[in-house]
């Protein structure tokens, strides 16, 4: 589960249709690419060089709030795309922003005018932009290349890629109403804070609901749009139709992966409502909290593994599975890994969903709550070794084992920070380089961090205005290599909010 060495070749760009989503300069999607491995093949930034790293450019959006006034604290986890010579920023108050990969300079914004009203959320929430482009651009014509961006109020709007203007042929003008959609227990909106997937001219969608308050609310589903028109190609419905009445959501709020061999689409399913209490819904739920695979031309389930059963925990899938190739046995086994709230990594066959180390089922406590029916087990996985303390671990002798473990960040309370050896609580995944880096923000003390990937060790930091909750956005723009990060804080983590995107670059 290594990337590549640093003596390896650089992968050559992929041809064909959706060439640009794969280019080797370019980070295209949310996780970098649709098999979500977070992962650049950019070298110029180096473990021997990385602590000369300083900061090339900064823009603030000047979208944020801190909740003191009529609009809700904002939570930023919007990682910038750059494609199309260009930086797409998505912000919490639904605004598109295209930025100079280089510099910062600001191209063009986009604003839906969408209402800033916590409709379904507590805070005005974005998790970024999504980019789709023809396979053969017609020069001189609107839309070749487009950005989407979704709001609360489930509307999904799609502009030029060049320009920020409306495409027309998109839904209506430019706007597809999902809520046209939600058409059971429809009590509250479709909320699309994640940006679409985006594979073959279609889109991908899912949606956040408010599962913790009511027990009968929306219920998962997912839909496959035209990427041109907006139109519905199928929908996805994860809860069976004589449970709907009792219960909903088991929704896809996280990002989805997929694998573009297979036309194989990987979807983490969170939890049935309400989340704490499943007296409701006693019966089994095969399609809720799991990884699921769909085929991307029907939607039809080509296989499930469900990660919790009877879920009473909100043990949602909060993250899409990473695709990725092992050696196993003497074999090269095609799997994914699908991380859990449970701190467990479960390593599946990507094309059949069978164990790739063993998943066992042990049993649990019973639960003493009226009416409650709690599944007498659980699934548990050993190997590769979970982040909660187990007294009892013993290392196996598997590719699964654990290279690493080092306390990350710092606890911040008061203006004071904990001790390094304390380690911190995170909000936000990592990047990897081809060069052996590991880039993260995600940690309590408002710092960004470049640490070694064979080590641990962190080997350059720097203050930024807020937690930075998003995955930073690796690319090479003119022969050089950017890190980008969107910072725009949690208030999980700490009561700071940012709009600031802060980049940065080898001096030159």
């Amino acid at each position: 589960m290594q990337p590549p060495s640093g003596d390896d070749p650089p992968e050559p760009p992929r041809q064909g249709p959706d060439a640009w989503m794969e280019s080797a300069e370019s980070w295209a999607t949310l996780n970098g690419d649709l098999r979500a491995q977070k992962y650049s093949p950019a070298d110029q930034i180096t473990p021997e060089n990385v602590g000369e790293l300083e900061q090339a450019w900064e823009y603030h959006t000047g979208d944020v709030a801190d909740g003191s006034d009529e609009v809700p604290m904002s939570v930023w986890s919007a990682t910038p795309l750059f494609v199309n010579d260009t930086l797409y920023l998505g912000t919490p108050f639904y605004r598109i922003i295209a930025l100079e990969p280089g510099s910062g300079e600001e191209k063009w914004t986009f604003d839906p005018e969408a209402p800033l009203e916590a409709l379904t959320q507590a805070n005005m929430k974005g998790r970024g932009v999504a980019y789709w482009e023809a396979d053969e651009p017609l020069v001189g014509v609107a839309c070749q290349k487009r950005v989407y961006i979704g709001t609360m109020d489930d509307k999904l709007h799609g502009v030029d890629a060049d320009t920020g203007k409306r495409c027309a042929d998109f839904g209506d003008n430019g706007m597809v109403d999902v809520n046209q959609w939600n058409t059971v227990n429809d009590k509250r909106p479709l909320s699309l804070f994640q940006p679409p997937t985006v594979y073959n001219d279609t889109l991908f969608l899912g949606w956040a609901g408010k599962d913790w308050t009511d027990a009968v609310a929306p219920p998962g589903t997912d839909f496959a749009l035209d990427a041109r028109t907006g139109e519905r190609k199928w929908t996805f419905h994860a809860l069976p139709e004589e449970v709907v009445d009792r219960t909903g959501t088991a929704n896809v709020w996280a990002s989805m992966s997929l694998d573009p061999e297979t036309g194989l689409l990987y979807i983490p399913i969170s939890s049935p409502s309400p989340n704490y209490y499943g007296g409701e819904r006693t019966e089994e739920l095969p399609q809720a909290t799991l990884v699921t695979a769909l085929n991307t031309e029907t939607g039809e389930v080509v296989w499930s593994r469900q990660l919790v059963h009877h879920d009473i925990w909100d043990y949602d899938t909060v993250a899409p599975p990473t695709l990725v190739d092992i050696e196993k046995d003497g074999e090269t086994v095609p799997t994914l890994v699908q991380p859990s709230k449970q701190g467990f990594l479960f390593v599946l066959n990507r094309e059949t969903g069978e164990p790739v180390y063993p998943i066992e089922e042990r049993e649990v406590p019973a639960s003493d709550a009226e009416g409650e029916q709690a599944s007498p087990t659980q699934p548990f996985v050993d190997v590769p070794e979970p982040v909660v303390p187990r007294d009892d671990y013993q290392q196996l002798e598997q590719s699964g084992e654990r290279l690493w473990n080092e306390p990350f960040g710092q606890v911040q309370k008061h203006g004071f920070y904990m001790p390094e050896s304390w380690g911190s609580v995170t909000i936000g995944a990592p990047v990897i380089t081809r060069s052996g880096l590991i880039f993260i923000g995600a940690s309590m003390d408002s710092r960004v961090r470049a640490i070694d990937l064979e080590s641990g060790e962190v080997l350059w930091k720097h203050l930024v205005d807020a937690p930075a909750v998003s995955m930073p956005a690796v690319y090479t723009f003119q022969g050089k290599q950017y890190v980008t990060f969107a910072v725009g804080g949690n208030s999980i983590l700490l009561p700071k909010v940012s709009d600031q995107v802060v980049s940065f670059a080898l001096p030159e």
